[in-house]
């Protein structure tokens, strides 16, 4: 008389592909993870409001300057605030700077 589907105990078959994909996903992922913990500190040292502030780029110009000079990891994790602010008015230096256009030859006739 109690013996309906919902009643009973359930059984739940998970197809072998969604598991093989799931393990993919999860090595995947810590593969993937140092780098992405490398390049989340690498944004928060070298962010847009500390570049903004330093330099006062903003817009296009702004982003220009930061995927121009990003710096590295390790370069990152051993300087200081100090070594961050020459690093950066360094760049900032080398971004504003004219380009040297080449020369043009000129022909003697």
């Amino acid at each position: 008389s109690g013996n309906r589907p919902s009643n009973g105990l359930g059984v739940t078959i998970i197809p072998i592909s969604l598991v093989s994909r799931k393990e993919r996903e999860l090595r995947r992922f810590k593969k993937n993870f140092p780098k992405q913990e490398e390049e989340a500190y690498i944004s928060y040292r070298f962010s847009p409001n500390f570049i903004e502030t330093v330099t006062r780029l903003k817009g296009d110009s702004l982003l220009q300057f930061m995927v121009r000079y990003r710096p590295t990891y390790q370069f990152c994790c051993s300087s200081g605030r100090d070594n961050m602010l020459l690093y950066v008015n360094d760049r900032y230096k080398e971004f504003t700077m004219p380009e040297k256009s080449p020369r043009k030859q000129s022909r003697n006739k």
